[in-house]
């Protein structure tokens, strides 16, 4: 997991995302298996891709204000 957010909306009702780095087929069992869960009302995948090139050397920068 590269990271996750819990939102309160209202008493009832809760925002979760969750963001994954890895296998497409990976993340969609991951996503699959969170949305059947008992109580998740509305679930959605959107899948990024990306460059792999994450080893040794690998650098980027932000931008600053």
């Amino acid at each position: 997991m590269v990271a996750s957010t819990h939102v309160h909306l209202d008493h009832d009702n809760c925002l979760e995302t969750v963001m994954l780095r890895g296998k497409t087929e990976v993340v969609r069992r991951f996503a699959d298996a969170l949305i059947a869960e008992r109580g998740v009302r509305h679930g959605q995948v959107n899948l990024v891709p990306v460059d792999a090139d994450t080893g040794p050397g690998h650098v980027h920068s932000h931008p600053t204000s």
